[in-house]
């Protein structure tokens, strides 16, 4: 179990303003990139239609503006909460973390500063990586080629209606993790 000790952290995360938006989640008609096209699995009509986990395409609005981390969290941010987290040398950002771990600091760093701390929602993550990737959005860095991030939403398929600052389905089996694609732009995300 996390300790949560309350020791001085030399400094809090830099957060970036992101603004209200709204945009096109999914893909369609996109084979994956391990399927070629000729291969034995290009002839299964539902590939046609994209990433079964990124159909159907559908608009998403996020209403209002929210704050993103302009980076992953960083081992010593981190060791501020756990001063028992040990990572791989060498190593910025903590690592290997549990979707219980990253959300207990985000709820200790809130208690601790007074702020609303969170992971971001899937739909929060995906509307800053086109943000980024369109240049509309500056200071947030490694969402294509730094390690993988957790989101507070659980995993699952998309509807086929607009959402309002979506939060994904209410339970499931799995959490939702983006970024940590090494260069990939964000529709391949």
């Amino acid at each position: 179990m996390i300790s949560g000790n309350l020791r001085s952290q030399s400094r809090l995360p830099r957060m970036v303003q992101i603004p209200a938006g709204r945009f096109e989640i999914g893909q369609q008609g996109v084979l994956p990139d391990s399927i070629l096209p000729g291969d034995r699995y290009s002839a299964l009509r539902y590939l046609d239609q994209g990433d079964a986990d990124e159909v159907p395409v559908h608009t998403v609005g996020i209403r209002f503006d929210f704050e993103m981390s302009a980076t992953e969290v960083t081992v010593e941010e981190f060791q501020a909460f756990d001063p028992t987290y040990r990572p791989a040398p060498g190593v910025r950002y903590a690592t290997g973390l549990s979707w219980y771990e990253a959300k207990a600091y985000a709820d200790w760093l809130s208690r601790r500063t007074g702020r609303r701390y969170r992971l971001p929602t899937e739909a929060e993550w995906e509307y800053v990586a086109r943000l980024r990737q369109q240049g509309a959005v500056a200071g947030i860095d490694n969402l294509f080629d730094g390690p993988a991030e957790w989101c507070g939403d659980w995993y699952g398929t998309y509807p086929s209606t607009a959402q309002i600052n979506p939060k994904g389905p209410s339970g499931a089996s799995n959490r939702v993790i983006r970024g940590g694609f090494f260069g990939k732009p964000a529709e391949d995300c």
